[in-house]
């Protein structure tokens, strides 16, 4: 919902409206290190990372706050739903799914996965978003250009 692809919520605030960003993406790494969400981006040429920082906590306060709405849910489950087929297409992604989910301690996961997916309502998602997103919880890490003018 926040990063996956040119219609999600950071992408159109910060690199599309704002500018802040030429691109932005957020990813959750769950299956190894729970409840561990990273936010990136290449800042745009002037922008200041304080004002893209904000930006940044701005679209993340609104999911905090606001229920998603059904349509873009919606988009969001079809999409987690095509990329878990697709990666289901071969061997090699097969094993690989097993071998995560018995890595995470239950190998039915492979069969029950998406449902758990479908299962996802908006208020589900404003409250991990409120557990998850406080100051609090979140570490900050600035990567500066060594490059001179």
């Amino acid at each position: 919902m926040l990063s996956r692809g040119r219609s999600s919520r950071l992408f159109n605030a910060l690199v599309k409206e704002r500018n802040f960003f030429s691109d932005v993406h957020a990813y959750v790494t769950a299956d190894f290190d729970k409840g561990l969400m990273v936010v990136e981006g290449k800042l745009v040429e002037g922008v200041s990372m304080k004002d893209a920082e904000a930006g940044i906590d701005e679209e993340l306060q609104k999911v905090m706050t606001e229920l998603v709405k059904a349509d873009e849910l919606e988009k969001v489950k079809n999409k987690v739903e095509s990329t878990m087929e697709f990666s289901e297409m071969d061997l090699s992604g097969r094993a690989l799914n097993l071998a995560i989910a018995e890595y995470m301690g239950d190998v039915e996961l492979v069969n029950t996965e998406l449902e758990l997916f479908r299962k996802v309502t908006p208020e589900d998602i404003r409250k991990q978003a409120a557990e998850i997103f406080r100051k609090t919880n979140c570490s900050t890490l600035y990567y500066l250009s060594n490059r001179k003018n």
